[in-house]
């Protein structure tokens, strides 16, 4: 039976490209051995307590948990996504490789797999899924209806066609059900499987789907200006049309004539953004006298862009979605009766869960 597979390739997908380029998952994790090596899921637990004492034992046995997925639930044919860190797409591939422990690699964990689509917009997933894929672990299964089914019409058709009426939730790849398992000694336990997706992912799924639906085009730009005044920069922004790089104009101090000063170039598009942006916006800030340029694009950016970006540290920075919402929580109190209403948000206090890539 078919799994489907979400995994991160680093905190800050520092070997998203490596992943890509050399058709491999690879799983950073330096200082262990070959994970065959380990006879149980037990073992491995203590093997990680030793190297890393400071860690609890459930964050421990939640990584040897992941670790032994990489190693043994996964199997050829089995779908696996890889969000991407910097671009608001993810890339899809099939498993054609077994684990393979390979010390002088990028990683010393390896799988082969082979991209089908290396840029697939996150908003081709409908919101459970997305949500699903947001749980801040390096590798997981998400349980999710007929997720495999519907990565597939994504695939085929570019469309999640969601769950069929009636259907009940797909089982886990690593439930018994699923498909034989080499070893007893091998299994899984469901002490610390995340069944229930944590309220806060929910939350920010669907304040993020609002600020797509109601701040289209230029109206992002002025939510993004607000956002910025409250802050307490102030801010000159631009009319509707080609601008040329400068969206808004935005500075701090006393009545904005303040060192800090910064051009804003901001995209509500689907797709990432692209190096000439960038390059655009580098030269605004020269033409415009800004210190720095800011680029607020919910897509994120592409590949050569992501590294233009990189090569002008000092001088550029990157919004992406998460940066919006984070923004907006932050500010909300401060923001307008009218941007309030098109967001209507209240605050909700829940327990704090552990997790962690």
């Amino acid at each position: 039976m078919t799994a489907l597979w979400v995994m991160r390739m680093g905190a800050q997908g520092e070997r998203e490209d490596a992943a890509l380029s050399d058709g491999k998952l690879y799983y950073k994790f330096p200082q262990l051995p070959d994970l065959r090596d380990f006879a149980s899921q037990n073992e491995l637990t203590k093997h990680l307590l030793e190297i890393e004492p400071a860690w609890s034992r459930r964050k421990a046995a939640s990584h040897a948990s992941q670790l032994q997925r990489f190693t043994v639930a996964m199997a050829k044919g089995d779908l696996v996504i890889m969000p991407r860190k910097f671009t608001d797409v993810m890339s899809i591939g099939e498993i054609v490789g077994d684990y393979v422990h390979d010390p002088e690699g990028v990683s010393s964990h390896t799988r082969a797999v082979r991209w089908l689509k290396e840029d697939v917009p996150r908003i081709a997933f409908k919101s459970d899924l997305r949500t699903a894929i947001n749980v801040p672990k390096t590798l997981f299964s998400p349980n999710v209806k007929e997720a495999v089914s519907r990565v597939q019409s994504v695939l085929d058709a570019q469309k999640d066609m969601g769950p069929s009426v009636g259907t009940a939730v797909s089982p886990r790849p690593d439930d018994e059900t699923s498909r034989d398992r080499p070893d007893p000694a091998t299994e899984i336990p469901t002490a610390f499987e995340e069944d229930v997706l944590p309220i806060e992912l929910v939350a920010q799924e669907q304040i993020e789907t609002l600020i797509r639906s109601e701040f289209k085009g230029h109206d992002l730009t002025y939510l993004v200006a607000e956002l910025l005044e409250a802050e307490g920069y102030t801010c000159k922004v631009s009319p509707p049309g080609p601008d040329g790089g400068v969206d808004i104009l935005a500075a701090g101090g006393a009545i904005g004539l303040g060192d800090d000063r910064i051009c804003v170039e901001v995209k509500s598009t689907a797709q990432p953004v692209n190096h000439d942006v960038v390059l655009r916006l580098s030269g605004a800030v020269r033409h415009t006298n800004a210190r720095t340029g800011l680029l607020v694009s919910l897509a994120g950016v592409n590949g050569p862009a992501k590294r233009e970006m990189e090569n002008r540290f000092f001088e550029l920075r990157l919004w992406q979605m998460e940066d919006v919402r984070e923004a907006v929580c932050r500010s909300y109190a401060e923001l307008s009766d009218e941007t309030r209403a098109k967001l209507p948000l209240k605050q909700v206090w829940a327990p704090i869960v552990e997790t962690e890539l």
